[in-house]
């Protein structure tokens, strides 16, 4: 089982005349995460939300059904949330602490005892090494990333459509 929230409260973001909600603008993230770690092959979406009053999503939630593992994502722009991703295994289970831009990792028994912890030591984080690949892709006369193939970011596209199709969008 995989958890993963992410949350934010900007204003801008509710209007549906610039593509507003929260599934267009942080969406992403949780999906994009699940296919990093269980694959953009998957046997069946649920998507369930609320829709605000003027029209777009401000809470989403979907369920990813894989064949041996579930994919549980959530993103809102009304409930603050600890933006921490969960994957759950047999005997144990990982925490990623801000997953988006995550600086460290936890390990944890099934009891919940503390196994072991990675922490980051580069200074930079977040979307600094994504602007580095692109560089690297675009000076090696790349038209596609090798590390996120246009195919990826395809079915990423299509999930969030099937979410917004689903939440009758």
């Amino acid at each position: 089982m995989l958890f993963l929230q992410y949350t934010t409260q900007i204003p801008g973001f509710f209007n549906p005349s610039l593509a507003g909600g929260c599934m267009l603008d942080i969406g992403i993230y949780p999906i994009y995460f699940a296919f990093l770690v269980l694959g953009s092959k998957f046997n069946d979406l649920r998507a369930s939300g609320i829709i605000g009053p003027t029209g777009v999503d401000e809470a989403m939630a979907i369920s990813i059904a894989y064949p041996s593992a579930m994919a549980t994502l959530y993103a809102s722009f009304k409930h603050r949330g600890l933006n921490n991703a969960f994957i759950f295994g047999e005997t144990g289970y990982i925490q990623l602490p801000l997953f988006w831009k995550a600086e460290g990792t936890k390990l944890y028994s099934e009891s919940g005892e503390l196994w072991d912890e990675f922490h980051d030591q580069r200074k930079c984080h977040g979307f600094a090494y994504q602007i580095d690949h692109v560089m690297e892709c675009i000076n090696n006369g790349l038209i596609e990333s090798p590390v996120v193939p246009l195919g990826l970011s395809y079915n990423v596209q299509l999930t969030m459509q099937e979410a917004i199709n689903q939440l009758g969008l």
